[in-house]
């Protein structure tokens, strides 16, 4: 059994001193397994490039360093590795170059999930992240909420809440059965590596309070029906 251990720190304040980050604790624990929840800051980069000069850019070339050294302390003590990765998210300054390309129609502050330019960046990103942090045995997709309101180098939003002309006529189910799809392809049949779905939304109306929306989400899903 996969037992995933993982910190959430707030974005944008001081990491909590906690002895749970020594992997050999979370070893000794029981825990097979570290989620690396950092990197959610990472989630819809290429690079330290993609964000604004000066001190922000620095903060997210640490934020590289910072996972790589984690995931590797993590794997010295025998640990699994996985990474955190938020949906759909794209960094500021590409939505500000090309608003038009990823947004919904008259919503230029809201990523439209109809977008397939869109899409195809949010995986793109995950692949780069994926370059730059080598070895993995997997990576926790969250869809359904992100934090890239603390975070001012992301721009971001669920896949529930757009309606425009080109979203609104694609049901729930629809819209996070077409974000799966790409991510599995990304990262189980091209990476060989573990995809976990993280069903999460704070408002009314995603997986989390609708029995409805699971169960016509479930014959959508990528994979075999074996695939555990």
């Amino acid at each position: 059994m996969l037992k995933l251990a993982t910190i959430l720190d707030n974005p944008g304040e001081p990491p909590a001193a906690t002895r749970y980050r020594d992997p050999a604790r979370l070893v000794e624990l029981g825990y097979n397994a570290l989620a690396l929840y950092e990197t959610t800051a990472l989630s819809g980069l290429i690079g330290p490039g993609d964000a604004p000069a000066g001190e922000l850019r620095q903060w997210v070339a640490q934020q590289y360093d910072h996972a790589r050294q984690g995931l590797e302390a993590a794997r010295a003590a025998g640990l699994k590795t996985f990474i955190a990765y938020d949906a759909l998210v794209l960094p500021a300054e590409l939505l500000r170059a090309h608003p038009q390309k990823f947004t919904c129609r008259r919503r230029g502050d809201t990523l439209c999930p109809a977008s397939e330019p869109l899409l195809a960046r949010c995986v793109e990103g995950l692949a780069a992240l994926l370059d730059h942090l080598g070895q993995l045995d997997g990576v926790i997709l969250r869809f359904g909420d992100n934090d890239v309101s603390r975070l001012p180098h992301l721009r971001g939003n669920d896949l529930y809440t757009p309606r425009c002309e080109d979203c609104a006529p694609i049901s729930p189910a629809k819209r996070i059965a077409a974000l799966l799809e790409r991510f599995h392809n990304l990262v189980v049949h091209q990476r060989g590596l573990t995809l976990i779905a993280r069903a999460w939304n704070v408002r009314p109306g995603g997986l989390h309070d609708l029995p409805a929306l699971a169960t016509e989400l479930a014959p959508l899903l990528p994979g075999d029906e074996q695939d555990e």
